[in-house]
């Protein structure tokens, strides 16, 4: 009996742990918007020069949130994390997501995949999205594509569109090197926008807080909804990607302090928005110093601060005052002259007035800390006097039995001496 429920036991348990191996190694055949778009593993100058690129291939917007990247020896049969999205970045359609250890990169890659045979998966929400097997790799979808040489890159067949049909060899290609791709994929032009920033709010009210809710608001005054890959927005030495972000015809956009960690001078700060090709699209006027709970935009060509912040949409009929400095009149030199004279005139005055006063505050003061002295004593002795009072009433009180038989004591005695002595009686007379 010992010995069926023993070998029972071993059979289940081996059936549970090669079900899961084939689970882990085949779960991303489901279909996928996010792919693996390119791996390279080593450079011709640096073995250890790394990187992952992951493309959205689907139609809307993902959030990389949770997103891990996964590596497995070409034999092993444990995952371990190479690379993972903490915070919330929206992927748009058709963008590229890189993760590397040496090349720019959007998440820092840990290096450590090995070129002859290995095997890599993309992780959201525990599930696996995508997975390549490279060489000897043990966990590939359909058949492993062949491992790399030295400089190499594989790469997903991706004209016009990326291929996902579940087999590594027929969706990837060992290809050159990364420069070499790049060109390749660099066939057609980014398109033209017209973005504009259009609002600022550098001190926002109580219980709102710079950190979190000061904003820089943008605008697509274009004929075509706009996806701003590669696009950032400046303020002072800060930056801040504007990747994956999608506006549609006449949108508005407010990006606050908390996603973009962007700070914004109350003295006056300026805000620059860079297009994806290193161009300085615009610079907003430099602001005078901020008032609180004010927003400083764009309203019929001119910018000002408004009475109110319009996050998310138009500035119109919100004016308040153009910021533009002020500019102090000069006087002439007759003006001059007589507010000389009148200065002069007037400073003697002063001078002898001020001399009076003096005169008169000095008595003031004495003559104040002269009746002050004795009100402050008086008091003192009356508190005094009543603490006295106080004391001696307790005193009393407290020892009346005493007091009183000392009393009757002494009223014993004066009467006693207030007695008279009786004479003797008188002696018979012989």
């Amino acid at each position: 009996m010992k010995r069926g429920m023993i070998k029972y036991s071993l059979v289940i348990g081996s059936l549970f742990v090669w079900g899961n191996f084939l689970l882990s190694t085949h779960a991303a055949a489901a279909t996928s918007t996010l792919l693996i778009q390119s791996l390279q593993i080593g450079s011709t100058a640096d073995a250890t020069d790394e990187s992952v690129k992951i493309v959205n291939v689907g139609p809307g917007s993902i959030d990389l949130k949770g997103l891990v990247i996964e590596y497995k020896a070409a034999t092993g049969m444990a995952w371990t994390k190479k690379a993972g999205v903490v915070d919330s970045h929206m992927l748009s359609p058709g963008s590229a997501y890189v993760a590397a250890n040496k090349q720019a990169h959007d998440i820092a890659l840990t290096a450590g995949l090995a070129q002859g045979g290995g095997n890599l998966r993309l992780m959201l929400a525990h599930k696996v999205l995508d997975q390549v097997a490279w060489g000897n790799g043990n966990s590939p979808e359909g058949t492993a594509v062949a491992a790399p040489t030295n400089g190499q890159v594989i790469e997903r067949a991706c004209e016009p569109t990326c291929l996902d049909t579940d087999n590594n060899s027929a969706d990837f290609r060992v290809g050159g090197s990364v420069s070499e791709i790049a060109q390749s994929q660099a066939v057609t032009e980014s398109p033209v926008y017209s973005i504009e920033i259009t609002e600022l709010l550098p001190d926002p009210a109580s219980p709102q807080t710079d950190a979190r809710d000061e904003y820089i608001e943008i605008y697509n005054a274009g004929g075509q909804v706009a996806t701003l890959n590669g696009w950032q927005l400046t303020s002072g030495k800060q930056s801040y990607k504007l990747e994956g972000i999608q506006l549609a015809v006449g949108q508005y956009l407010a990006l606050t302090a908390a996603t973009t960690k962007l700070g914004l001078a109350n003295t006056g700060d300026t805000v620059s928005l860079i297009d994806a090709a290193g161009n300085v699209v615009m610079i907003t006027p430099s602001y005078s110093a901020a008032t609180v709970g004010k927003s400083y935009g764009i309203t019929g060509g001119i910018w000002a601060w408004l009475d109110h912040p319009t996050p998310n949409t138009a500035n119109a009929s919100a004016l308040v005052e153009e910021d533009t400095p002020e500019k102090t009149p000069k006087p002439t030199a007759k003006k001059s002259a007589a507010t000389a004279k009148k200065s002069t005139n007037s400073t003697k005055a002063t001078s002898a007035k001020s001399v009076a006063s003096a005169v008169k505050e000095a008595a003031k003061s004495t003559s104040t800390q002269t009746d002050a002295e004795p009100t402050s004593t008086f008091s003192s002795g009356w508190v005094l006097a009543i603490l006295g009072i106080f004391a001696i009433g307790y005193g009393v009180y407290e020892y009346r039995p005493e007091l009183l038989s000392l009393y009757a004591r002494l009223r014993a005695k004066s009467r006693a001496g207030r007695e008279p002595v009786q004479n003797p009686k008188p002696g018979r007379r012989r």
